[in-house]
């Protein structure tokens, strides 16, 4: 039998068996103990042999040699084809579920026809024709072969088919990948060479094996990549290095001379450590990776649990916080008689601080509904200006009591109409003119409204407070943070701003501020004017 192209085929076996024995080293590697791995990886081994054994089988050697290398090929041909029955029954599980009558018919039925192919009752000689080429002569029991092999094939495709119909649909896609690549494989192989070679002793398409086997490990690196079940940048490293150790290694069967073979081989030393230690490094790295996301969840959960609770806990301190705000605005009414003028001042104070956490409690509510998505706006259009003195107003006995001097500056030319949350537009100002108020001790607070240009209205909190340096002007409006100087010093939860520079980018807007360490800062938000 003449060989097209020996060189090509050559080279094609050793790529189809590096990729083999890669790929069944790394699963095996990935999960040592899971019988599916272990399946995978001694059908990978058993394949790569074959390969091997094919292709020598196709070269002009004595009769002896040409018989015995035949018979290794039908060997491991079936002994490939009951691996594959045995994989098609546990894959993707750990561990074996076939009864142990089934398994026990399986093992005995493949290893009688692998050691029947050994002897002559399967192929008793070979004829070498003209050209060197070796073609065998079957022998009485050369049916068995080819019914086990059918046999075996049709098996596989019959549990691969009710396993892929009766799972989920995770596994289902694996498993049909996989279904699909030893489909074609089998059939190519059954079609082309076992039938050939025992009906007509015909082994020309021998030459062509190799092809057939990346059916199935093409399609099963094809769900690697699409269905992750291995790690695809630790097989595409082991595949790589595997391919250079073969080639280094063939390179040193060729050499010609002794200081050439000496260089050959201090080079492939050098390659077969550097792999070895390139391949460690890519699994730790790998396994690293794998850590952090677990631990990136982990804290994503633990997130989740402490906005439930923030969430829980404010709508629970809510209720009482309005009752106390309700009676305190009773009794200054006069509801319960009249109260004496110190005691009055002691209960504008408490107003004040339940005010202050009434909105501490509203944003930490506000943080919840906006990162879970909850949070509702109902848009309308206002003028600014109307919102501003509202606001302005409310904070009035606040700035007294600390005898800040407290103004609001609004031009009488001015366009402010703007199509926002008006409810969430009194929350981010107050946010603003509180936190200048709390965190003035002396001097002045301004209130202002200005029209930066035809198309935006810009709001302003001018104060004459410590000032904020530029290091932490870039993280201010981070959720949770505080200025560190001002941290025990006052009251806050650091959710203000962040909630506010949220919901302004909500209404296509900025927020910001301008501010110097003991100048005082200015907080300013930007809103699109509407007509």
């Amino acid at each position: 039998m003449s060989v097209l192209f020996p060189q090509l085929s050559l080279w094609l076996l050793i790529i189809v068996a590096a990729i083999n024995f890669t790929l069944s080293a790394f699963v095996f590697s990935s999960n040592p103990k899971s019988s599916t791995n272990k399946i995978f990886a001694f059908l990978g081994v058993i394949i790569t042999f074959w390969l091997v054994n094919m292709y020598l089988s196709l070269q002009n050697y004595s009769p002896q040699i040409s018989i015995w290398l035949i018979r290794l090929s039908v060997f491991f041909a079936s002994g490939i084809n009951g691996l594959f029955v045995l994989l098609a029954n546990v894959m993707p599980d750990e561990k074996i579920s076939l009864k142990k009558e089934k398994l026990l018919t399986l093992l005995i039925s493949t290893l009688t026809v692998m050691f029947l192919c050994l002897s002559n009752l399967i192929f008793k000689t070979v004829n070498v024709g003209a050209n060197g080429g070796a073609s065998p002569v079957p022998g009485m029991l050369i049916f068995i072969f080819p019914l086990f092999i059918v046999t075996t094939s049709i098996a596989c495709f019959y549990v691969f088919i009710r396993r892929i119909s009766g799972s989920d649909e995770n596994v289902r896609k694996k498993l049909s990948v996989v279904f699909v690549g030893i489909l074609l494989m089998l059939l190519f192989v059954v079609v082309t060479i076992v039938i050939p070679v025992t009906v007509s002793q015909n082994s020309y398409f021998v030459q062509f094996f190799p092809l057939y086997t990346l059916f199935f490990t093409g399609l099963t690196a094809y769900a690697i990549i699409k269905h992750n079940l291995f790690s695809v940048k630790v097989f595409a490293t082991q595949a790589i290095t595997i391919v250079i150790w073969i080639v280094l290694l063939a390179k040193l069967f060729v050499t010609k001379n002794s200081y050439e073979f000496f260089l050959d081989a201090v080079v492939f030393l050098v390659m077969v450590v550097f792999g070895v230690v390139l391949i460690k490094s890519v699994i730790v790295e790998i396994e690293q990776r794998k850590k952090l996301e677990e631990l990136t969840q982990k804290l994503k959960d633990l997130d989740q649990q402490k906005n439930e609770f923030i969430s829980m806990a404010a709508h629970e301190l809510r209720a009482p916080m309005t009752a106390i705000k309700g009676y305190i605005s009773m009794i200054l009414e006069g509801d319960t008689g009249d109260i004496p003028e110190k005691a009055r001042g002691f209960l504008a104070d408490a107003t004040s601080i339940n005010d202050r956490m009434v909105r501490l409690v509203n944003n930490m509510l506000n943080v919840s509904r906006i990162e879970e998505g909850r949070m509702s706006f109902q848009f309308d259009t206002d003028e600014l200006s109307r919102v501003v003195r509202t606001v302005y107003s409310q904070f009035l006995p606040e700035a007294q009591r600390k005898s800040l001097e407290y103004k609001l500056d609004i031009s009488k030319e001015i366009k402010d109409r703007v199509y926002a949350d008006i409810d969430k537009l009194h929350e981010i100002a107050g946010n603003l003119i509180s936190n200048a108020i709390k965190y003035t001790e002396t001097g002045s607070v301004i209130v202002r409204l200005v029209q930066k240009d035809a198309g935006t209205i810009r709001f302003e909190v001018v104060d004459t407070g410590p000032g904020i340096s530029s290091e932490e002007q870039v993280k201010l409006f981070q959720k949770f943070y505080r200025v560190e100087s001002n941290v025990g010093k006052t009251t806050g939860t650091g959710l203000g701003l962040y909630i506010s520079r949220l919901m302004i980018e909500k209404f296509n807007g900025k927020i910001g501020l301008d501010s110097e360490p003991g100048k005082g800062s200015i907080f300013w938000f930007e809103l699109p004017v509407v007509a």
